[in-house]
């Protein structure tokens, strides 16, 4: 099972804002969001559940461009 996770980044830690069943759609929300000013730092968490195993794998598939230019200029 996979699913993808639009995150913020308030109050100090990453916060789940809403989750997707495809990536194209949480992709496409992610950009509309980067447009307005209340929704800074955001990132889309791909995360897959392996059901025999009962395991489960994150990673980070998108990050917004004001996020991408601090890390740049650190």
């Amino acid at each position: 099972m996979i699913s993808f996770e639009i995150q913020l980044f308030r109050e100090g830690t990453w916060k789940t804002d809403s989750i997707y069943d495809e990536r194209g759609l949480a992709e496409l929300e992610a950009r509309r969001m980067e447009t307005l000013p209340r929704y800074k730092n955001l990132r889309i968490i791909e995360e897959v559940y392996d059901e025999k195993s009962e395991t489960t794998k994150l990673r980070t598939i998108y990050r917004d461009k004001g996020f991408m230019e601090k890390v740049a200029k650190q």
